[in-house]
């Protein structure tokens, strides 16, 4: 970690009503990712995953070029800087159980693919490029990155973004399922605000309960003793309570999350 580094808070946090915002905050670095980097976000995460008040979290970075240029390539060795230590940061994203969408404010390579795929839902700029360039530079993605992937993406695109090191222009972004949508750079910030309203409407356990459903679905982890437990909590909720009333009444339901 260099002094420059260590004077600067390269993550950002904030909440406001329920909404989390992690930002990537090193524009003239392309929001690279070193060890300082990920010690921060693994701290950061381990808060955000136990904080009841916590309805959704949103991911992006500084400035508009780059939402993440992957690892710092400086610090790469493969003794104590390497995909494992991304692979850490990126499960415990993808493990929160609040919905997690990724604004991305610009190009994605590298370990940021991994991040950006680690949250439920993407946003992209028109005009933005992604490419992991493992193969370029004589690495091996992460296994479990690598898994990812091919979850989100199916094996043709994973073969060609991993294998072929390709890169992949916005509408292919878009088109191979990487992104939800795909927005010019000033309508950003209002679409993840009309997202977060439309989660902010629906019943937290709900989402929570089915968000865990579907992951451990894709990673081949499903329980049905959990499964049970999970809808069983839903219908025992107030939320499910308050939901039938709202529809009986034919008004917008006020979910507590309990």
């Amino acid at each position: 970690m260099t002094n420059a580094q260590s004077s600067k808070k390269t993550i950002l946090y904030s909440c406001e009503d329920g909404l989390g915002r992690l930002v990537l905050n090193d524009a003239k670095r392309h929001n690279a990712l070193g060890q300082y980097e990920l010690d921060q976000l693994h701290d950061l995460l381990l808060i955000l995953a136990q904080d009841e008040k916590l309805r959704a979290l949103v991911v992006s970075g500084a400035g508009m070029k780059t939402f993440c240029s992957g690892a710092a390539l400086d610090q790469l060795h493969p003794a104590n800087f390497n995909g494992d230590n991304f692979a850490k940061v990126t499960e415990q994203l993808s493990e929160l159980a609040v919905p997690t969408l990724c604004a991305l404010n610009g190009n994605v390579f590298g370990a940021g693919v991994d991040l950006a795929l680690a949250c439920d839902f993407r946003i992209g700029l028109v005009g933005s490029r992604l490419q992991i360039p493992a193969a370029e530079i004589g690495v091996c993605y992460p296994a479990k990155s690598i898994h990812r992937v091919v979850n989100q993406l199916g094996v043709s695109c994973a073969k060609q973004l991993l294998m072929l090191a390709q890169t992949f222009d916005d509408q292919r972004m878009y088109d191979c399922g990487f992104l939800h949508e795909l927005v010019e750079p000033k309508q950003l910030q209002g679409r993840v605000n009309q997202w977060y309203v439309s989660i902010s409407e629906l019943a937290p356990l709900s989402i929570k309960s089915m968000k865990q459903i579907i992951d451990d679905s894709a990673w081949q982890r499903l329980d049905a003793d959990s499964v049970k437990g999970l809808s069983e909590s839903c219908f025992s909720s107030q939320d499910f309570v308050e939901g039938m009333q709202a529809k009986k009444e034919k008004r917008t339901p006020r979910f507590i999350g309990k």
